[in-house]
Order: C-alpha cells, then structure tokens, then sequence
C-alpha cells in the first residue's frame, strides 16, 4: 500500500476530486485598458498605436499615470509603516522611544521616499488597487458598471 495515497472512504467518491482553481476575469477590455493607462501610463500601448496617437492623449495618460505612482507609492508606504509599527510595539512594548516613535507625526508617509516595493509583497489584488483608484478618483466611480467601446 502507497502511504502517500489519499483513500475516501465516501457515499460519492466521484465528488471528491483536486479542487479546480479557475481565474475569474470580471473585467471587460476597456476596463482592463483604462487600468493598465492607469497603472503602465503610455507602456499600456503597442508601439504603432503610440505613433498615431495625438500628443494631448499621450499628457493625460502620462498625468493620470504619474498620480497613480504617487498613489501607489503613498499606499506602500502606509503599509509599510503600520507593519513596522505593529511589529516594534509587540518587540518594544514599554520603550518610551518606541512611543515616541510610533506617534502620528512620525508615522507620516515621505513623497520624497520610493517604496520600491511590489505589491505582491503586500498580498494586494488587483481588485484592491482598483477600487484604491476608484477612491483616489484615478478612475471613474461607474468603472465596474462600464461596457466595452467599440
């Protein structure tokens, strides 16, 4: 006997099987292309599609490009210190240094500082970023009701 075998002993083994992990796309293409602007800026783009595009369109994707870095950066940063913070108190329990370092205006995120950081590290969806951007007003507030252009 292979004791490394998984036996049921069951009314319906036919209904114990592996479980099947299927990626769930809720999102539309021009949902994805107005994330992907968002997040990649003018990277979101082909080549070709870039050199017929007017100049206008290329500033604003840029712009909403650069807010969305400085949001994603901010974010980051919180995140970075609320578990810092977390962890110090739980090592430094009675340091009055630690306190005085886990006050609020100590704990503030740096827009000079690039938390380089993927947010894979933070464990963040990309359904959390999304609605981070819908909130920041990156993207529209309609954006999971929107439909595909044509």
């Amino acid at each position: 006997m292979n004791y490394n075998q998984v036996i049921y002993d069951g009314k319906y083994p036919e209904l114990h099987t592996a479980p099947k992990y299927v990626r769930e796309e809720r999102l539309n293409k021009y949902q994805n292309l107005l994330y992907n602007r968002a997040l990649y800026g003018l990277g979101a783009y082909d080549p070709e599609e870039l050199k017929g595009m007017h100049w206008e369109k290329k500033k604003r994707i840029d712009s909403v490009h650069k807010k969305t870095k400085s949001i994603m950066n901010r974010w980051k940063q919180e995140m970075i210190i609320e578990r810092t913070n977390a962890f110090l108190k739980s090592i430094f329990i009675n340091s009055r240094l630690v306190k005085q370092l886990l006050q609020p205006e100590y704990s503030q995120p740096n827009e000079n500082y690039n938390a380089n950081i993927p947010l894979k590290e933070f464990k963040i969806t990309k359904l959390q970023i999304i609605d981070k951007l819908i909130g920041e007003g990156v993207l529209p507030r309609n954006y999971y009701e929107l439909k595909p252009q044509e």
